[in-house]
This record gives structure tokens, C-alpha cells and sequence, in this order.
């Protein structure tokens, strides 16, 4: 392979995506899986478990930020408490919907180990659930809000300190095991 040739990177659902060598440089998996094999750059590097509809949005934001070198930790860790977005990573992350979408970008982040991606993410995430409450989280995540369990009140004994069916026995049942 030529330095400075894209390379073609394959989604499981048979999309090509073309990756520069800027934007390989943005993946340590990228990098590090051209490093030690024999990659010549002639056939496409297939991610089966990486869907197209991903891989797009990951590409798209690598076209964003392709003027903006790879950070380093020593980059990273400074700029990692600036909850700075540009309105662009906003907009794209905001597209995002169901959030599933934007946990499957995660996902991909992660798996292709690109921590300038993540960091991204990981602020755009914090930011949008800053100060709201339970029922607003609930809301944005698209997470149906889990229910405290109904307490009944047992009509004989009248114990509604314990869930249905769990109240103490009755009377009645105390003297049948007594005359077991």
C-alpha cells in the first residue's frame, strides 16, 4: 500500500466507506491492524459486526474534523473538562434518533478505538443530560421510567406494608398448620 492512499473500510451490510490516511490515523485499531498485517490496500477491510448506517455517521464526523490532527493523551486530558461542542457535532449527534442509533455510534467509538471521537461523545452526552431530572433523562434516552412496585393492603390482616402476596398468613391458616 502507498502511504498517503485511502483505504476502504467495509461495513457488515456490504457499504464501502473510503478512510484517509488522516482518518486512519484517528483510529488506533485502524492503525494498529495495518501495522501488523500484510494490508496492501487492494481489497476492502471488512468490520462484520459494524453496520453501514455507523460507519456512515463515524465517517461523516472524520470528514468534519479532517482539518483537526489526532490529539494526544497529554491533548486529550486538557481539553477533557472544555464541555465545548461545535453546532456541526451537535447537529449530527442530534440527528441521532432513536438513541439507540447514537449508542450503536458509541459502540463503534470504542471498538475502532478512536478517543478523539469519544471524547466528542462523550461530552455531547453530558451536555444534554445536564440538570435534568429523572423523567426528562427518561425522555431523551427514549427509556420508559420504571415503576415502584403496588403495595395492596390484604383484606383480612389489612397489612399494606408488604407487596400482594406476601402479607402475613391469615388466622385462619395459623390454626390449620397448628392442627397439622
Amino acid at each position: 500500500m502507498a502511504i498517503g492512499e485511502p483505504i476502504q473500510i467495509k461495513s457488515g451490510d456490504g457499504q464501502v466507506f473510503e478512510f484517509s490516511p488522516e482518518f486512519v490515523n484517528k483510529s488506533l485499531f485502524l492503525k494498529q491492524m495495518i501495522a501488523d498485517t500484510d494490508f496492501n490496500g487492494k481489497e476492502a477491510i471488512e468490520f462484520e459486526s459494524l453496520p453501514g448506517e455507523v460507519l456512515d455517521i463515524v465517517s461523516q464526523w472524520l470528514r468534519m474534523h479532517a482539518d483537526t490532527p489526532a490529539r494526544d493523551d497529554e491533548d486529550r486530558q486538557i481539553m477533557k473538562y472544555n464541555l465545548t461542542l461545535t453546532q456541526a457535532d451537535t447537529a449530527l449527534f442530534d440527528s441521532l434518533v432513536p438513541r439507540k442509533r447514537l449508542a450503536n455510534v458509541i459502540n463503534a467509538a470504542y471498538y475502532l478505538e478512536m478517543p478523539d471521537l469519544i471524547d466528542t461523545l462523550v461530552k455531547y452526552v453530558s451536555v444534554s443530560v445536564d440538570g435534568k431530572t429523572g423523567e426528562q433523562l427518561s425522555n431523551w434516552l427514549e427509556i420508559p421510567l420504571a415503576q415502584p412496585p403496588t403495595v395492596q393492603p390484604d383484606a383480612i390482616t389489612g397489612d399494606a406494608d408488604k407487596p400482594e402476596g406476601e402479607a402475613e398468613a391469615s388466622a385462619e391458616d395459623k390454626a390449620e398448620e397448628k392442627n397439622d
